[in-house]
């Protein structure tokens, strides 16, 4: 099963509950969250500090699940469970830096349907 970047069919149910401008505004909100909690990723590892990555990539998770984030939020399932299982493990850094990256990608092509979402 291959799980899309970024599956725009998700944010339908939101846009009719929410409307547009609102499901704007919360994606704005997101993308600054993610960034501010991605920039900590490095730091986090660098002193194994489990219990925090833990909770970032579980908060990430939902709410990427949210915007139609799939595959990001599949990997932070992934890394989660990593972490549970004990922290330790040694393809959690690559995996840890793995998910920057794609997070980074998934905001970048959920970026262009959010773009083209306000000209409407």
């Amino acid at each position: 099963m291959t799980t899309e970047i970024f599956n725009p069919g998700a944010l339908q149910t939101y846009e009719e509950m929410l409307g547009r401008d609102k499901l704007v505004m919360l994606w704005s909100e997101y993308k600054s969250g993610a960034a501010e909690k991605s920039a900590r990723l490095e730091d986090l590892l660098k002193r194994r500090d489990w219990a925090e990555l833990r909770i970032i990539f579980h908060s990430l998770r939902s709410s990427s699940l949210v915007f139609g984030l799939d595959k990001f939020a599949e990997l932070c399932t992934k890394i989660e469970s990593l972490i549970v299982q004990g922290g330790d493990s040694g393809c959690l850094p690559g995996d840890i830096r793995a998910g920057k990256a794609l997070l980074e990608e998934s905001i970048r092509q959920a970026d262009i349907y959010f773009r083209d979402l306000e000209k409407q």
